[in-house]
């Protein structure tokens, strides 16, 4: 058998250009994927992995057109079939796992409602459906099964759409960056679960991630892409280990490496140049915080302290208690008992109890900057949304030294949130936080639907300003190897209840808790070798540590 006979997916010299403007959004890529083999496709936003992954499903994005190459998949070109033969391809040959599986599952339907959808007419669509919720680790019981999306967590979700692709038996299934934004317990289970899945089914599978560290863990093979193009592929050891392009170098350094980073900032947290604590007193204190949500208490007693100018990092599975906390304090949780002090003062349980001041000191940065932006306003107007909240008044260029300030364009300030890039948007929603002048930020997984690369430069601006304005700081986060590059104390949290806290250093490398030892072991460290029976388990040999680390000098 040929070797074009043995791919399950083959893409051609594909070209894919605007009809505008006639520059290629794809130019001349070529890629295969065996039977049972895992192949990564990494790259930057814009790079073209999903315009990329859409026409392997045979999906052109409106004002876009193929003017070379094709795609086959098991000896079919989707890109030449009508949509009535192209949907039975998709219900059998390819499928596709999306990102946010929040946001892919109809709100409308139930589980049951979507999965039966894949298979029309089929009559043992009931015994398929149990079949490939059984092989998920979700119950296939009829409660289970009436639920509606937003009734399951996160990892749920991201279960049922790996169930929904499964369902139909394909050959092949696209994974588009299946683990963002999972804390690193459910991220493993996803990705022990899908390689175990697609070995036994002997799917094709294509992996397209900006997370190396999953990449390394999963796939033999490994593609880059930069602004359309192949900058590098081969074996997924070779590319990220001794990569050859400067652009691959570039996206290996900007991978944050928990084991790197704890070599740097040594048994003291002594390593980094960070901004010192301002005085004894605190910024802020947190005492004896019991919260609640109905009857049920999610936080159970705890106490907190930040000296001014102090970044501490709060860490913790989905439903540990991270956001809930953060709600508390900036008072849009109003439900709990105990206290909370800002620079000595009490502060209200309700932010609308609040006096202006304290609003204006404390700021928050959220998590998800495509979902926190107001898509019908300008940047001018998101920047200067608190100010005038505040009652405040300033200069008309005010908007325009705020960008300045993180670092972007002041041509930004007539754009709208459509025309920026999830590390502008990202940029944009700091600033804002930072119109108001604030004393204390809290940063609420401000890099999980970020870039690698747009990550650290993110971490990089964060810590410049923090040094710039002696910020006091909470930053938020599932990704543990962030942890030591930014952050002078960290806090984990299980259940509702701290585990561990104290100098980062101290907690990452001598942890008091067993479960904060299960999320060291959990967490994909491109930094150390990786033991996995994917076939590259140690794509990244534990010699590599220098040129992994969040460091400054090279971000």
């Amino acid at each position: 058998m040929s070797k074009q006979m043995a791919n399950a997916l083959t893409c051609s010299n594909l070209r894919i250009v605007s009809r505008s403007t006639g520059v290629p959004l794809v130019d001349d890529v070529s890629l295969s994927v065996e039977r049972g083999e895992f192949v990564g496709l990494v790259g930057e936003s814009g790079s073209g992995k999903s315009t990329i992954c859409f026409a392997l499903l045979g999906l052109i994005r409106k004002g876009t057109q193929v003017t070379h190459g094709q795609v086959r998949i098991g000896g079919i070109d989707p890109l030449s079939l009508p949509s009535h033969d192209l949907l039975k391809v998709r219900r059998s040959e390819i499928a596709y796992v999306p990102q946010s599986a929040g946001y892919a599952l109809n709100p409308a339907l139930t589980i049951s409602r979507q999965l039966q959808d894949r298979l029309p007419g089929a009559v043992d669509a009931h015994d398929r459906i149990s079949h490939a919720f059984n092989r998920v680790s979700l119950p296939a019981t009829k409660d289970f099964l009436e639920r509606y999306p937003h009734q399951l967590s996160g990892g749920q979700q991201q279960r049922v759409a790996i169930a929904s692709a499964l369902v139909t038996n394909p050959k092949v299934i696209v994974f588009d960056e299946p683990t963002t934004g999972l804390d690193v317990a459910v991220q493993a289970q996803i990705l022990d679960m899908i390689r175990r899945l697609c070995a036994d089914e002997h799917v094709a599978s294509l992996f397209i991630s900006h997370d190396l560290a999953a990449v390394a863990s999963l796939c033999s093979r490994t593609i880059v892409m930069r602004q359309g193009r192949v900058v590098e592929a081969g074996e997924t050891r070779q590319v990220l280990r001794t990569p050859n392009e400067e652009y691959t170098k570039t996206l290996v350094r900007s991978m944050p490496s928990l084991s790197a980073s704890l070599a740097i900032i040594g048994p003291r947290g002594k390593g980094y140049d960070r901004p010192s604590a301002i005085g004894n007193a605190s910024a802020l204190s947190v005492d004896g915080l019991s919260a609640y949500y109905g009857s049920k208490r999610v936080l159970h007693g705890l106490n907190l302290s930040i000296k001014p100018g102090e970044c501490t990092a709060l860490v913790g599975e989905s439903g540990s208690g991270k956001t809930t906390l953060c709600r508390a304090l900036i008072g849009l949780h109003s439900n709990y008992e105990g206290a909370i002090s800002l620079d000595g003062g009490l502060l209200q349980k309700s932010s609308l109890q609040r006096s202006f001041d304290n609003r204006r000191r404390m700021q928050y940065v959220f998590q998800n900057p495509y979902d926190s932006l107001n898509p019908r306003r300008t940047v001018r107007d998101i920047i200067l949304e608190p100010i005038r909240f505040l009652g405040q008044k300033r200069s008309g260029n005010f908007a325009s030294e705020q960008l300045k300030r993180v670092r972007l364009p002041t041509s930004f300030v007539d754009r709208y949130p459509h025309q920026l890039s999830g590390g502008e948007r990202q940029r944009v929603a700091l600033a804002r936080s930072l119109a108001a002048n604030p004393r204390f930020l809290i940063c609420d997984e401000v890099t999980s639907a970020l870039d690698v690369s747009v990550q650290a430069s993110v971490l990089d601006l964060i810590m410049d300003i923090r040094r710039e304005m002696g910020l006091t700081v909470l930053f938020v986060t599932h990704h543990i190897g962030l942890v030591p590059a930014i952050s002078d104390n960290v806090i984990v949290l299980k259940d509702g209840r701290a585990v561990d806290f104290g100098p980062t250093a101290d907690v990452l490398i001598n942890p008091r808790s067993e479960y904060t030892r299960s999320l060291l072991e959990l967490t994909l460290d491109p930094g150390r070798t990786q033991e996995t029976p994917s076939a590259t388990a140690s794509a990244l040999g534990p010699d590599d540590h220098a040129g992994l680390a969040v460091q400054r000098e090279h971000i």
